[in-house]
């Protein structure tokens, strides 16, 4: 049995939209049209918007084996051309030295690579790496009993899919659970987690037994025109929000980071007067130590705490109290957890937020 193009869309889970080209492949992605052009004013959350972060196929299939025929950006070029814009040659060699230095006294790993992850019946079975062309997943599935089957697509390369293709017959499954919707900049998007299921967004969707809608965006700080478009979206029934350890790097004094952070929650409750909200402060990171012209990461916590607890719809989590202080569970050993951390992170979140949902 043979999919393709827009008939794969009612196996789509935790997407606003899709575009697809000439050739018929189609791009799944976590925002809506007015959503992404506010991000395409910048070439880099441009492409972050496109990536796929959060989305999975979800269906059941008899098949044993099965294919996606796929088609990928290389965003290593398009990253590179980005940065290139904004920093001397003298300077990209001294950030990459930086980081490289970071990761060995860490004693941790920077997983760059972007995989598909397999689950059949509920268990991980597979990663995928992608690629262009066909990708091939086998379901061990000699007898071809029907199987309950979940693809989870890359979570930071823009990626399209024309086809997918099964040795048996495959049908949608009738999406049935309450969703979650992730606010965030690149922990939340799930920098560089490596396999798309274990970023922390996603082990807490299935800790909650929820769907996933994954906004998060590298590099992105509070800004209330990130939420547009949500009047005429429907209302998720649980929303995290976690921005902030971008706002502290980002050059600003404190009073302009508390104008962003007020006109951000006025907003929130604005457009979700009534959904639970969940405030998850800045994560560990090993320079927190040191002060920034907006102050220290105290004064920075200080503030979203301050601001965000106005609203009686809001519950704040210490991001501090749920994230690891070992700079060997960061890919990057500072700043983004690697799968350890986020594994270490995710079951936490959920047990400060699970009573009170």
């Amino acid at each position: 049995m043979k999919l393709v193009s827009e008939q794969l869309s009612g196996l789509v889970r935790n997407s606003l939209s899709h575009r697809a080209d000439e050739d018929g492949y189609v791009t799944w992605l976590r925002f809506s049209e007015a959503q992404l052009q506010f991000y395409a004013a910048d070439s880099f959350f441009d492409l972050m918007s496109q990536c796929s972060s959060g989305v999975c196929f979800d269906f059941e299939t008899t098949g044993h084996e099965l294919t996606l025929e796929c088609r990928t950006v290389d965003l290593n070029r398009k990253v590179l051309a980005q940065i290139k814009g904004e920093l001397t040659f003298g300077e990209i060699l001294q950030k990459l030295g930086d980081t490289v230095r970071k990761v060995n006294q860490a004693g941790s790993r920077l997983d760059i690579i972007q995989h598909f992850d397999l689950y059949v019946d509920g268990h991980y079975t597979d990663a995928v790496r992608l690629g262009n062309g066909p990708i091939a997943f086998c379901l061990n599935n000699p007898e071809h009993n029907w199987r309950h089957v979940r693809i989870w697509l890359p979570l930071y390369k823009p990626l399209a899919i024309r086809s997918i293709e099964t040795d048996g017959e495959l049908t949608a499954v009738p999406v049935n659970r309450p969703r979650l919707l992730a606010l965030g900049d690149s922990i939340t998007q799930g920098f560089v987690a490596g396999k798309p299921s274990f970023c922390y967004v996603a082990q807490l969707a299935e800790l909650l037994d929820y769907d996933a809608l994954n906004q998060g965006i590298g590099n992105i700080t509070h800004d209330a025109a990130i939420l547009t478009d949500w009047d005429t979206l429907p209302a998720p029934d649980l929303i995290t929000v976690a921005y902030g350890t971008n706002d502290w790097h980002s050059g600003k004094t404190l009073s302009e980071i508390q104008s962003d952070v007020v006109a951000f929650y006025r907003r929130l409750n604005e457009v979700f007067p009534a959904v639970p909200i969940v405030v998850l402060t800045p994560i560990w990171r090993e320079d927190l130590a040191i002060k920034q012209p907006c102050g220290t990461f105290a004064d920075l916590t200080g503030v979203i705490r301050q601001v965000a607890s106005a609203y009686p719809q809001v519950r704040l989590v210490d991001g501090l109290a749920v994230s690891p202080h070992c700079a060997a569970l960061y890919s990057d050993g500072w700043l983004h957890p690697n799968i350890g951390g986020f594994s270490y992170l995710a079951p936490r979140l959920y047990r400060a937020i699970k009573g009170w949902i």
